[in-house]
């Protein structure tokens, strides 16, 4: 079985994919909430 990206994350920081998702969602939201146009893009 292919192992998804996500998994390949959590196993290599020691956490579940549930906690790799969230660390992820948060810091798409934090760029598209960021003023700076760049950070947005």
């Amino acid at each position: 079985m292919e192992e998804h990206i996500f998994e390949r994350f959590a196993r290599e920081r020691g956490i579940t994919v549930e906690e790799m998702r969230a660390i992820i969602s948060a810091r798409i939201e934090r760029g598209w909430n960021d003023p700076a146009l760049e950070k947005q893009a």
